[in-house]
């Protein structure tokens, strides 16, 4: 991680008076409080050259989370499931994920789903919302599915509990399902 620090706001001058005749110029502590305020704006918005994280609250702050095929959760037939879920601190974040089925070798299946969503294993209220993706279609018996969830922005006023939730509709044998959830810091 570099050694910079994020800069700090600057404040004014106390009780600094403007110098020249018809007072058209700032004084010297008037002049280095505005050079200070245009290097604090310039650097809010610098990115990394050197492939480095961002830090915990920085934009472009990265989170992600996931649960590998050995810890895939056993599903239930038209039952909504989480697969896994971040608590993310207060701001701006973009949350998208991908979802992996893994169905037994005689198992049929015709729909498989993932969405995010702040509530744990509850299908969105539209289909339009929290990412929700779905494909209804008939499936190779036995094959696995993988379905990459749409992204979701969160404004999260205080830390928030964000889930990645699927659903599938299978018979015959079982279905399991894994993924990952991932987050970036937008502002």
């Amino acid at each position: 991680m570099p050694d910079i620090l994020a800069p700090v706001r600057p404040t004014p001058p106390a009780n600094e008076a403007v110098i020249g005749p018809n007072g058209d110029r700032h004084s010297q502590a008037w002049t280095q409080y505005h050079k200070s305020v245009s290097d604090w704006i310039a650097a809010q918005g610098k990115a990394v050259t050197d492939g480095s994280e961002a830090a915990a609250g920085d934009i472009g702050e990265f989170q992600t989370i996931s649960v590998a095929s050995g810890g895939a959760h056993g599903m239930t037939t038209f039952t909504a499931i989480d697969v896994t879920f971040l608590d993310l601190p207060a701001g701006d974040w973009d949350v998208w994920g991908n979802v992996c089925f893994v169905p037994g070798g005689t198992t049929t299946c015709q729909t498989i789903a993932g969405w995010i969503s702040p509530a744990s294993a509850t299908l969105p209220g539209a289909i339009e919302q929290q990412g929700y993706t779905t494909i209804r279609a008939n499936f190779l018996t036995g094959g696995q599915q993988a379905l990459s969830v749409g992204r979701v922005r969160l404004l999260a006023m205080g830390t928030t509990r964000v889930y990645l939730s699927a659903l599938a509709g299978f018979a015959v044998s079982f279905m399991n399902v894994f993924g990952t959830i991932n987050a970036r810091r937008m502002r």
